[in-house]
């Protein structure tokens, strides 16, 4: 947020908003360093007790569960961010935001494979003899999985390194790259695990591997990677309904029924 493009009131919303405006680099950096010291516990937990670390992070577990309930939490507000861009008339985002919203609901399903196991659901015959877990997914059909780091890796690379491309110095690129587009730099560090995991899976021989790759150890990137989309949406719906004008009880209903309060989201 800009100081410059906040109108202040008068009173004590005048010294609000100021707080919010000092505050918000500090909560940027914060919101930057949490992954990595998210890393920073998984790898002490994995070299110190992997039967837990195996327990936390396995299939079924707490933290795919985790990431399902973030994805189901993405669509939401990617929906929401559409229907605001759908009344302002931009719809091109709309359309885009849609489709978003549809891939991160099969995302969401496929952490959790459909709710296979929680309705206790067989897998038919035919999906057994091509599906790699003998479950009822599509990213673990043998075609698939075959390209799954590879999309993974393209992922991770977007969304840690294409906010350099919408720096103030790339006008024209800065203008087609919005945060509705682009993860900014406090976002980055949600991405770049998986880009180094299955970048490294992917380059890596025996003999140049960093580290002895066990399962479930994807589980942890992608459990970030999950985290890192629905904070994309959140922050990019908080911009797109934000009027500082407004009380809070009144952004609050905003955040469900907006449409864009600027043309130009700023970093």
């Amino acid at each position: 947020m800009n100081k410059k493009n906040v109108t202040a009131p008068v009173g004590g919303e005048s010294k609000q908003l100021l707080d919010l405006h000092v505050s918000a680099p500090t909560l940027r950096v914060l919101i930057a360093l949490l992954p990595l010291a998210g890393c920073l516990l998984i790898v002490g937990l994995r070299n110190l007790n992997f039967q837990v670390y195996r327990f936390l992070f396995t299939e079924d577990g707490l933290f795919e569960y985790l990431s399902s309930a973030f994805y189901l939490g993405t669509v939401v507000v990617a929906f929401l961010i559409c229907l605001g861009l759908k009344r302002s008339k931009r719809y091109f985002l709309a359309a885009a935001y849609l489709l978003f919203a549809v891939t991160a609901f099969i995302v969401a399903a496929e952490e959790i494979s459909w709710g296979q196991r929680l309705l206790g659901i067989e897998t038919p015959q035919a999906i057994l003899e091509i599906n790699t877990q003998q479950e009822l997914t599509i990213h673990n059909l043998e075609p698939i999985q075959r390209k799954l780091h590879f999309a993974y890796v393209l992922v991770g690379a977007y969304g840690g390194f294409v906010w350099l491309l919408a720096l103030p110095k790339i006008v024209q690129l800065r203008a087609f790259l919005t945060p509705y587009v682009a993860p900014r730099w406090y976002l980055a560090t949600y991405f770049l695990p998986v880009f180094l995991l299955y970048g490294h899976l992917e380059t890596a021989t025996r003999e140049t591997a960093l580290f002895h790759y066990r399962s479930p150890d994807q589980e942890p990137a992608e459990f970030i990677l999950s985290l890192g989309f629905l904070l994309f949406v959140v922050t990019n719906r908080y911009r797109q309904v934000s009027d500082f004008s407004l009380d809070r009880y009144q952004l609050f209903i905003n955040i469900f029924w907006a449409t864009d309060k600027t043309d130009n989201l700023k970093t």
